[in-house]
């Protein structure tokens, strides 16, 4: 899974949000396999990671602005280029943070 969305990042930035069967086993070994291995970031505003001595070259970001590309804006002054960014967040509830 985590190759073909590894290919859907190079046609498109991809993001990704850990999702609950990530936490079924207890055992975090999954999930930190999978982060090292992808070329995509990954959300999670509830999610901390802590791999208990496990070096990781990669972590899950709390939030990301997303550069959506330029826009061409007309005004009867003088045309100006912009660029659209999106940003996203999480909301999470106070007692939903989990440590992997």
């Amino acid at each position: 899974m985590i190759d073909a969305l590894n290919y859907l990042d190079r046609l498109a930035p991809l993001y990704v949000v850990p999702g609950n069967h990530e936490f079924d086993e207890g055992d975090p070994a999954m999930l930190l396999d999978s982060i090292e291995r992808s070329n995509f970031e990954w959300l999670g505003s509830n999610v901390t990671l802590n791999p208990s001595g496990r070096s990781m070259s990669k972590t899950i970001v709390e939030n990301v602005i997303i550069p959506l590309g330029n826009l061409k804006l007309v005004s009867s002054r003088s045309p100006c280029m912009a660029i659209i960014k999106v940003p996203i967040s999480g909301m999470p509830l106070l007692d939903s943070r989990r440590d992997i």
